[in-house]
């Protein structure tokens, strides 16, 4: 760590990035732990002047472990920064795809499946930030067809759904599946006694 406050002392035109950046900081705040020295030396750099530093951690966690520090409120701008939208994600995933291409070649990554991976963790996955959760379930998707026996030409909604399953803990149902007599029976398996409420 005193190596690494030294380089950035030396080269003032280094930004230093900190993802977690709570986890370097918080030592002030709560009791001492393993990194505490560490901590303590970051801030004081930070408090001189002497390196310049950009974090990130999510609002909770700066609310928790840096709100409550004075020194490094001042020291520090909150700047949020929003998932992208529906269509900044598809276009993410658009930049990424021949990547993800060569990657599982000989797999076939259809350009047209892009909008129900963001549509699918949109619904399912709202606890999950856009668009790591898409790029996520894709690659689970894209794996899932690589291992398969036999495996297929390209990757389906069927492997997107199985996938987001392993993602979310539960079955997501196929659109075809939630016809309105095959929800009624679902809920009546379930629901005794409210047949005319659940009609």
């Amino acid at each position: 760590v005193k190596a690494l406050l030294e380089a950035l002392r030396s080269c003032p035109n280094i930004i230093l990035f900190v993802d977690e950046v709570h986890s370097l900081l918080q030592s002030g705040v709560y009791d001492r732990g393993p990194f505490s020295d560490a901590n303590e030396a970051f801030k004081a750099a930070l408090g001189r002047n002497q390196i310049s530093c950009i974090g990130c951690t999510t609002l909770a966690e700066y609310r928790r472990f840096i709100e409550p520090d004075r020194a490094l409120v001042r020291r520090f701008a909150l700047v949020r920064i929003d998932p992208p939208s529906r269509e900044a994600t598809i276009n993410i995933l658009e930049s990424r795809l021949d990547r993800i291409r060569a990657h599982y070649a000989p797999l076939v990554i259809p350009s047209s499946i892009l909008p129900s991976v963001v549509d699918m963790t949109d619904e399912h996955a709202p606890a999950l930030h856009q668009p790591d959760k898409s790029i996520q379930l894709l690659d689970a998707a894209c794996s899932a067809c690589a291992i398969a026996q036999p495996p297929p030409p390209e990757v389906t909604a069927e492997f997107l759904r199985a996938a987001l399953a392993d993602l979310t803990g539960y079955n997501a149902p196929a659109p075809a599946d939630l016809t309105e007599h095959s929800v009624y029976d679902k809920l009546r398996a379930n629901i005794l006694g409210q047949d005319e409420v659940l009609r």
